[in-house]
């Protein structure tokens, strides 16, 4: 297919929340960004950190990106060789990944719609990436719970709030801001939900941005 029409499918399927590579010269948020603060990059930096974690090859391995969104993590567990379940709530994202799966010739990706609470302890996954979900959800230890029961380890990132004590600061929707309520942990109260789920090795990886951090936890 020529880039002509390439580009008329990716701007009908828009807009895209991730910035992936299609061709050379075609990249979904050069032409068709969603709204919001996000860089037209975005998730490079916190790609950047994670790939320094996650071996190079995937060939045997099972992984679950949860949250996916437009797929940028998907596609670059997929293109290491792992078999990938891609799961997020919203329809148009699964379309938008199938869509750029599809294009990229990844055959090795299954995307469905879905949420945390959907999440089955009959499935097995060698790692869970926990992307920018953790602060969206209506219950976030009930989350890490349900991460847990399918999983021995997962590569969480989210959004944090100041201070040095195990907390959460809730924030209620705002009209015209976002529709849900959000929550924003401390660091430590991160490290302490994820140990409460059974994971008892948690690693703090480098910031990938201001406002935000991320973790490796295991059961070991």
């Amino acid at each position: 297919m020529n880039e002509a029409k390439l580009k008329e499918q990716l701007i009908a399927l828009g807009p895209w929340f991730h910035q992936i590579e299609i061709t050379p010269t075609l990249r979904t948020r050069d032409i068709a960004p969603s709204p919001g603060p996000q860089p037209t990059d975005h998730p490079v930096s916190r790609w950047n950190i994670l790939k320094n974690y996650i071996p190079d090859n995937l060939a045997g391995k099972r992984v679950l990106d949860l949250g996916s969104a437009d797929g940028f993590f998907s596609i670059e567990m997929a293109r290491r060789g792992a078999q990938v379940v891609a799961i997020d709530a919203a329809p148009k994202m699964i379309a938008r990944l199938n869509w750029a799966a599809q294009t990229l010739g990844l055959r090795n990706i299954l995307a469905k719609v879905g949420t945390v609470e959907d999440l089955n302890n009959r499935e097995r996954y060698d790692f869970v990436l926990f992307i920018a979900v953790l602060y969206h959800l209506k219950n976030p230890l009930l989350g890490l719970e349900k991460v847990a029961s399918v999983t021995d380890t997962v590569y969480l990132e989210t959004a944090i709030h100041d201070g040095k004590e195990p907390y959460m600061y809730f924030k209620p929707p705002q009209p015209g801001v976002h529709q849900i309520p959000k929550w924003f942990p401390t660091k430590s109260c991160v490290v302490d939900m994820l140990k409460f789920s059974g994971f008892n090795h948690v690693e703090t990886l480098p910031d990938p941005m201001e406002s935000r951090a991320m973790y490796m936890a295991a059961r070991q």
